[in-house]
Protein backbone atom coordinates (compact mmCIF):
# COMPACT_ATOMS: atom_id res chain seq x y z
CA UNK A 1 0.00 0.00 0.00
CA UNK A 2 1.42 3.37 -1.03
CA UNK A 3 1.56 6.37 1.30
CA UNK A 4 -1.23 8.01 -0.70
CA UNK A 5 -3.43 4.91 -0.46
CA UNK A 6 -2.77 4.66 3.27
CA UNK A 7 -3.66 8.32 3.81
CA UNK A 8 -6.84 7.96 1.74
CA UNK A 9 -7.85 4.86 3.67
CA UNK A 10 -7.11 6.54 6.99
CA UNK A 11 -9.08 9.64 5.95
CA UNK A 12 -12.06 7.51 4.97
CA UNK A 13 -11.94 5.61 8.25
CA UNK A 14 -11.75 8.83 10.26
CA UNK A 15 -14.71 10.36 8.42
CA UNK A 16 -16.64 7.14 8.97
CA UNK A 17 -15.89 7.25 12.70
CA UNK A 18 -17.14 10.83 12.90
CA UNK A 19 -20.33 10.09 10.95
CA UNK A 20 -21.00 6.93 12.97
CA UNK A 21 -20.67 8.90 16.21
CA UNK A 22 -23.04 11.53 14.84
CA UNK A 23 -25.63 8.89 13.92
CA UNK A 24 -25.42 7.34 17.38
CA UNK A 25 -25.99 10.74 18.97
CA UNK A 26 -29.10 11.36 16.84
CA UNK A 27 -30.72 8.33 18.45
CA UNK A 28 -30.64 10.07 21.83
CA UNK A 29 -31.04 13.79 21.12
CA UNK A 30 -32.41 16.15 18.51
CA UNK A 31 -30.08 16.70 15.61
CA UNK A 32 -30.07 20.48 16.21
CA UNK A 33 -28.74 19.91 19.74
CA UNK A 34 -25.70 17.90 18.68
CA UNK A 35 -22.46 19.85 19.00
CA UNK A 36 -18.97 19.36 17.64
CA UNK A 37 -17.85 18.73 21.21
CA UNK A 38 -20.37 15.92 21.62
CA UNK A 39 -19.24 14.33 18.36
CA UNK A 40 -15.54 14.49 19.20
CA UNK A 41 -16.15 13.00 22.63
CA UNK A 42 -18.27 10.20 21.18
CA UNK A 43 -15.76 9.51 18.41
CA UNK A 44 -12.79 9.91 20.77
CA UNK A 45 -11.00 12.36 18.50
CA UNK A 46 -9.75 15.92 18.87
CA UNK A 47 -11.61 18.99 17.61
CA UNK A 48 -8.69 19.60 15.27
CA UNK A 49 -9.21 16.20 13.68
CA UNK A 50 -12.91 16.91 13.25
CA UNK A 51 -12.22 20.19 11.44
CA UNK A 52 -9.85 18.46 9.05
CA UNK A 53 -12.88 16.75 7.52
CA UNK A 54 -15.96 18.82 8.37
CA UNK A 55 -16.68 22.51 8.86
CA UNK A 56 -19.55 22.01 11.33
CA UNK A 57 -22.33 19.60 12.33
CA UNK A 58 -24.45 20.63 9.35
CA UNK A 59 -21.61 19.58 7.09
CA UNK A 60 -21.70 16.12 8.70
CA UNK A 61 -25.45 15.94 8.15
CA UNK A 62 -25.12 16.92 4.50
CA UNK A 63 -22.35 14.40 3.93
CA UNK A 64 -24.45 11.54 5.33
CA UNK A 65 -27.60 12.62 3.50
CA UNK A 66 -25.83 13.07 0.17
CA UNK A 67 -24.29 9.62 0.45
CA UNK A 68 -27.64 8.01 1.24
CA UNK A 69 -29.35 9.84 -1.60
CA UNK A 70 -26.63 8.76 -4.03
CA UNK A 71 -27.17 5.12 -3.03
CA UNK A 72 -30.93 5.17 -3.65
CA UNK A 73 -32.16 2.66 -6.24
CA UNK A 74 -33.64 3.92 -9.50
CA UNK A 75 -35.62 2.32 -12.30
CA UNK A 76 -32.42 2.45 -14.35
CA UNK A 77 -30.24 0.89 -11.66
CA UNK A 78 -32.53 -2.15 -11.34
CA UNK A 79 -32.69 -2.47 -15.11
CA UNK A 80 -36.38 -1.67 -15.60
CA UNK A 81 -37.01 -1.85 -19.34
CA UNK A 82 -40.46 -1.28 -20.77
CA UNK A 83 -41.90 0.13 -23.95
CA UNK A 84 -43.74 3.36 -23.07
CA UNK A 85 -47.52 3.20 -23.53
CA UNK A 86 -49.47 6.04 -25.10
CA UNK A 87 -52.54 5.38 -22.94
CA UNK A 88 -53.34 3.39 -19.77
CA UNK A 89 -53.60 -0.36 -20.34
CA UNK A 90 -54.39 -3.26 -18.05
CA UNK A 91 -51.16 -4.52 -16.46
CA UNK A 92 -49.84 -7.75 -17.91
CA UNK A 93 -48.92 -10.72 -15.75
CA UNK A 94 -45.26 -9.89 -16.36
CA UNK A 95 -45.78 -6.33 -15.14
CA UNK A 96 -47.68 -7.55 -12.07
CA UNK A 97 -44.76 -9.80 -11.16
CA UNK A 98 -42.16 -7.12 -11.86
CA UNK A 99 -41.35 -5.88 -8.35
CA UNK A 100 -37.57 -5.58 -8.60
CA UNK A 101 -37.74 -1.85 -7.92
CA UNK A 102 -39.65 -2.30 -4.66
CA UNK A 103 -37.33 -5.10 -3.63
CA UNK A 104 -34.30 -2.91 -4.32
CA UNK A 105 -35.78 -0.21 -2.08
CA UNK A 106 -36.32 -2.52 0.88
CA UNK A 107 -32.79 -3.89 0.50
CA UNK A 108 -31.52 -0.30 0.38
CA UNK A 109 -33.22 0.38 3.71
CA UNK A 110 -31.83 -2.82 5.16
CA UNK A 111 -28.28 -2.02 4.03
CA UNK A 112 -28.36 1.54 5.40
CA UNK A 113 -30.84 1.05 8.23
CA UNK A 114 -28.74 2.70 10.96
CA UNK A 115 -28.33 6.14 9.35
CA UNK A 116 -31.76 6.01 7.70
CA UNK A 117 -33.62 5.19 10.89
CA UNK A 118 -31.65 7.81 12.80
CA UNK A 119 -32.36 10.58 10.29
CA UNK A 120 -35.99 9.55 9.84
CA UNK A 121 -36.58 9.02 13.55
CA UNK A 122 -38.02 11.45 16.12
CA UNK A 123 -34.68 13.21 16.59
CA UNK A 124 -33.74 13.34 12.93
CA UNK A 125 -33.92 15.80 10.09
CA UNK A 126 -37.44 16.46 8.74
CA UNK A 127 -36.05 17.73 5.47
CA UNK A 128 -34.41 14.37 4.79
CA UNK A 129 -37.81 12.65 4.82
CA UNK A 130 -38.93 15.14 2.19
CA UNK A 131 -35.85 14.42 0.07
CA UNK A 132 -36.42 10.66 0.24
CA UNK A 133 -40.12 11.04 -0.51
CA UNK A 134 -39.41 13.29 -3.48
CA UNK A 135 -36.98 10.76 -4.93
CA UNK A 136 -39.47 7.91 -4.53
CA UNK A 137 -42.16 10.03 -6.20
CA UNK A 138 -39.81 10.84 -9.07
CA UNK A 139 -38.99 7.18 -9.63
CA UNK A 140 -42.66 6.21 -9.41
CA UNK A 141 -43.34 8.89 -12.00
CA UNK A 142 -40.98 7.03 -14.33
CA UNK A 143 -43.20 3.97 -14.06
CA UNK A 144 -46.35 6.05 -14.56
CA UNK A 145 -44.94 7.58 -17.74
CA UNK A 146 -44.11 4.12 -19.06
CA UNK A 147 -47.59 2.89 -18.13
CA UNK A 148 -49.37 5.78 -19.85
CA UNK A 149 -50.87 7.43 -16.77
CA UNK A 150 -52.61 10.76 -17.42
CA UNK A 151 -50.60 13.70 -16.13
CA UNK A 152 -53.19 15.10 -13.73
CA UNK A 153 -53.55 16.05 -10.06
CA UNK A 154 -54.70 12.55 -9.09
CA UNK A 155 -51.38 11.25 -10.36
CA UNK A 156 -49.55 13.56 -7.96
CA UNK A 157 -51.75 12.49 -5.04
CA UNK A 158 -51.13 8.84 -5.83
CA UNK A 159 -47.37 9.40 -5.93
CA UNK A 160 -47.46 11.17 -2.56
CA UNK A 161 -49.59 8.46 -0.95
CA UNK A 162 -47.43 5.66 -2.33
CA UNK A 163 -44.21 7.30 -1.13
CA UNK A 164 -45.59 7.83 2.39
CA UNK A 165 -46.82 4.24 2.69
CA UNK A 166 -43.57 2.90 1.29
CA UNK A 167 -41.44 4.85 3.75
CA UNK A 168 -43.58 3.70 6.68
CA UNK A 169 -43.32 0.06 5.62
CA UNK A 170 -39.58 0.26 5.03
CA UNK A 171 -38.79 2.08 8.26
CA UNK A 172 -40.94 -0.14 10.46
CA UNK A 173 -39.49 -3.24 8.81
CA UNK A 174 -35.90 -2.16 9.52
CA UNK A 175 -36.88 -1.28 13.10
CA UNK A 176 -38.34 -4.79 13.50
CA UNK A 177 -41.72 -3.43 14.56
CA UNK A 178 -43.67 -6.19 12.88
CA UNK A 179 -44.64 -8.72 15.56
CA UNK A 180 -45.24 -11.57 13.11
CA UNK A 181 -41.96 -10.99 11.26
CA UNK A 182 -43.23 -10.28 7.76
CA UNK A 183 -40.46 -11.21 5.39
CA UNK A 184 -39.05 -9.08 2.63
CA UNK A 185 -41.20 -10.58 -0.12
CA UNK A 186 -44.43 -9.90 1.79
CA UNK A 187 -43.62 -6.19 2.08
CA UNK A 188 -42.47 -6.04 -1.53
CA UNK A 189 -45.82 -7.54 -2.55
CA UNK A 190 -47.72 -4.92 -0.52
CA UNK A 191 -45.81 -2.03 -2.11
CA UNK A 192 -46.00 -3.38 -5.66
CA UNK A 193 -49.72 -4.19 -5.27
CA UNK A 194 -50.42 -0.54 -4.48
CA UNK A 195 -48.49 0.56 -7.57
CA UNK A 196 -50.07 -2.03 -9.88
CA UNK A 197 -53.50 -1.28 -8.39
CA UNK A 198 -53.18 2.33 -9.47
CA UNK A 199 -52.29 1.21 -12.98
CA UNK A 200 -55.23 -1.21 -13.09
CA UNK A 201 -57.77 1.36 -11.87
CA UNK A 202 -56.57 4.01 -14.29
CA UNK A 203 -56.74 1.55 -17.20
CA UNK A 204 -60.22 0.45 -16.15
CA UNK A 205 -61.46 4.03 -16.19
CA UNK A 206 -59.81 4.68 -19.55
CA UNK A 207 -61.41 1.63 -21.15
CA UNK A 208 -64.86 2.46 -19.79
CA UNK A 209 -64.69 6.03 -21.06
CA UNK A 210 -64.90 7.41 -17.53
CA UNK A 211 -63.30 10.84 -17.20
CA UNK A 212 -61.89 11.77 -13.83
CA UNK A 213 -62.90 15.21 -12.74
CA UNK A 214 -60.19 17.70 -11.92
CA UNK A 215 -60.29 19.67 -8.63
Amino acid sequence: MSDADFKNKKSFQTKLIIMTAFIELIKKRNIEQITVKAITEKADISRGTFYLYFSDTEDVTNCIENFLLSEMPTAKSVNIRRTPKTRPEMPTLEECLDNEWEKAWFLYFQTHKEPLNALLGPHGHGQFYTKLKTQIMNELNTFMILDGFPDDNIRKYFQSLYADVFLILAQEWTLNKYKNNQDLQSLVDIASTIRIGGQYRTALFAQSGYERSQP
